[in-house]
């Protein structure tokens, strides 16, 4: 009964032959549901995808998250609340770069079983940013999460396969 996001991704035959199609779709069943390698439990203020799903006969790939309650992006906040004062502004960077250094710093494992140290977001922007605000703090109070990151967003990426910059892939 959660509300969830559901990303559709597609590999139109323009940029992927049907043997790319299917290497690329095998990569992405691995993306969703990192975790810390240690086993640890932690609120590390990220919003990652808890499935993926491919279309086996067809060019698509959807990415399925929580819902999250719908929370805002800084970019919906702003323009819907004005802009951050300057205290506002400190502690939401203070907790977006916290959230990158354990990003950077920590080993990771994802659901193939593989794990690699640190991963990299490559995708900051108002839109992958999510202010989780208490609105009844004056003012208000909140906190930042980081979603939409690279490795989901630009898999399959027609002007990122065009550079032949692919960072994406999962070591």
């Amino acid at each position: 009964e959660d509300p969830i996001i559901i990303q559709e991704f597609l590999l139109p035959p323009r940029y992927f032959n049907l043997d790319e199609q299917r290497n690329y779709q095998e990569q992405f069943k691995g993306l969703a549901g990192i975790a810390l390698a240690d086993g640890r439990s932690q609120d590390i203020r990220i919003v990652d995808p808890f499935d993926t799903i491919i279309d086996p006969a067809g060019a698509r790939c959807y990415l399925i998250t929580l819902g999250f309650n719908r929370t805002a992006t800084l970019n919906e906040y702003c323009a819907h609340h004005g802009p951050f004062s300057e205290s506002m502004v400190r502690d939401l960077l203070n907790q977006a770069l916290q959230t990158l250094i354990l990003l950077h710093q920590q080993r990771f494992t994802v659901p193939t079983g593989q794990s690699q140290q640190g991963i990299i977001h490559g995708n900051l922007n108002l839109n992958s940013l999510l202010w989780a605000a208490n609105t009844n703090d004056s003012p208000p109070k909140g906190f930042v999460y980081l979603t939409d990151f690279h490795i989901w967003t630009n898999l399959f990426d027609p002007a990122s396969l065009e550079r032949g910059d692919l960072g994406a892939k999962m070591n």
